[in-house]
């Protein structure tokens, strides 16, 4: 190979160093990116870093995702401090102007299995970023109360013993973009606080638990959800609080448990779900679960409750489009005075003796609405004869319920028995049947004893028992036999009198009971 000249090679070199300066600079390799972050963390904190914190922005940075392994001693408060984030630094690059714009805003922070020292403090601070903190040991809960954030995962995350607060998390008011995850294990003793809340994708609690007794386990009063609610197997020891909730997809409370005996173990009063509920597939629930007032615009499913008699269900006032329940599933204590629901499921009861057990439930206080309720979706459905027979049934229990006074009462009784309150008018004709048949008996014994006397004494007229019968029992006819004879004993002259007073009234009920009159 030629080596060129000394003075050759010096020109060469400045052609390459020419060179470079036209390409554009590489880029610095990871390392120094990561560098950066943990600079400015080191010289905020003046150099207290723990192994933990290091990795934890070293990953920040570069969009990758902090994990840990979270040992035994770990779990029972007895770590090194090398294996603690302290909720503070985390703070920190979230709040600092100049560290959070190191933050990969598509990837955001992402930490696994992290033992978090210290309550996380973000109230009011704008996360234009996921914050996911999933499968972590918090020592001392987590504050976002007005926080804005594009995703939120605490899935399998601990929050800890919050002392005092018993707040492990406050959320009130925060707007989250996307989903709301607090599931997969997931573990709050005390309050999970969402109240107003506004989540734009789905919220989902499968199989956490919110362990708060005789307390407001999860608090989301007016949650305003865009996706669906998820509380699929959820546990809840305490109260789960939904009032004045929107929630545009479904609410699912399936395979869950839910106890709270001094309350409500579910309250969604007032609340308003665009799509389906469902409980359903052995879920469980202790005390109230409370729709009062709800608007559910699509399905309301309750079938296959777990021991239903130890929850009660309030459906005052609400308003659904279909309706699915089983009878199994019934629970011991129902409102449902001024629930309405536009059908009933196919599979679900249509009869009435079925349905009118479900609406006694309601307790020893008579309320029409449930039945005429009732009574109309049954007419809507084609179901002619179980309608009439709750309309029936709902006469009679304001009888044997109701607050009626002694006339009323009469007066109620008196309808059932003859005319079904107006849907069996039918009724009547076999009254008026038996009296024809009583009077016929009667009449015939007092021919027989020859006191059956024409009432114009001499008068030759042909007597027709039967057809006497008939004519002193109806009315309306005249048959040319009532008015020529008449009985002389006295216990038949009285019965002569009820026979034809029997007649007037029932032919009056079957006449008023065609006509609809009386029917309410």
């Amino acid at each position: 190979m030629r080596i060129p000249p000394p003075r050759q090679s010096r020109a060469w070199v400045l052609s390459f160093a020419s060179l470079g300066l036209l390409l554009p600079p590489t880029a610095p390799p990871a390392h120094a990116a990561e560098s950066q972050l943990l600079r400015m963390a080191s010289a905020h904190f003046g150099g207290r870093l723990t192994a933990a914190e290091r990795r934890l922005f070293a990953a920040i940075e570069v969009g990758d995702t902090a994990r840990y392994v979270i040992c035994a001693s770990a779990r029972r408060g007895r770590a090194d401090d090398d294996q603690y984030v302290r909720a503070n630094r985390i703070a920190w690059v979230c709040t600092d102007p100049k560290a959070a714009a190191r933050i990969p805003h598509h990837f955001g922070i992402r930490i696994e299995q992290a033992r978090i020292r210290g309550r996380l403090r973000l109230s009011d601070v704008d996360l234009d970023y996921p914050l996911m903190m999933e499968h972590c040991l918090f020592s001392d809960g987590i504050d976002l109360e007005r926080a804005h954030v594009r995703w939120l995962s605490l899935a399998g995350s601990d929050l800890g013993v919050p002392g005092d607060k018993a707040i492990p998390l406050d959320a009130s008011g925060i707007k989250i973009d996307g989903d709301l995850s607090l599931c997969d294990s997931f573990i709050a003793r005390g309050a999970v606080k969402l109240i107003s809340a506004i989540v734009g994708g789905d919220a989902s609690f499968s199989r956490g638990q919110f362990l708060y007794p005789d307390h407001g386990a999860l608090v989301a009063d007016g949650l305003v959800l865009k996706g669906s609610l998820d509380m699929d197997s959820a546990t809840v020891d305490g109260s789960v609080g939904l009032h004045d909730a929107q929630i545009d997809g479904n609410a699912v409370f399936s395979r869950g448990h839910f106890a709270d005996t001094s309350g409500d173990a579910i309250g969604a009063d007032r609340s308003i779900v665009k799509q389906s509920v469902f409980f359903t597939d052995n879920v469980h629930i202790q005390g109230w679960a409370s729709f009062s007032a709800a608007s559910i615009r699509a399905t309301f499913h309750w079938h296959g409750v777990d021991r239903p008699n130890g929850c009660k269900l309030d459906l005052q006032s609400a308003s659904v489009g279909t309706l699915r329940d089983e009878s199994a599933s019934w629970p011991d204590t129902l409102y449902l005075d001024g629930f309405a629901y536009d059908r009933i499921f196919k599979d679900s009861p249509h009869d009435s003796r079925q349905r009118l057990t479900w609406l006694r439930r309601e307790g020893r206080v008579f309320l029409p609405q449930p039945y005429q309720q009732l009574a109309k979706v049954l007419r809507e459905m084609g179901h002619e004869g179980p309608s009439r027979a709750v309309l029936i049934a709902m006469n009679g229990d304001a009888a044997q319920f109701g607050s009626l006074g002694l006339l009323s009462w009469t007066a109620n009784r008196l309808l059932w028995l003859t005319i079904g309150h107006g849907y069996r008018p039918w009724q009547a004709l076999f009254w008026l049947a038996g009296f024809f048949l009583l009077g016929w008996w009667c009449f015939a014994l007092e021919a027989k004893a020859q006191m059956l006397v024409p009432v114009s004494p001499g008068e030759a007229r042909r007597r027709n028992l039967p057809i006497y019968a008939l004519d002193t029992l109806l009315p309306i006819v005249d048959l040319d036999q009532a008015d020529h004879w008449r009985p002389t004993r006295p216990w038949v002259r009285a019965y002569w009198w009820l026979h034809t007073l029997a007649g007037w009234f029932l032919s009056t009920l079957f006449v008023i009971g065609v006509g609809g009159l009386v029917r309410s």
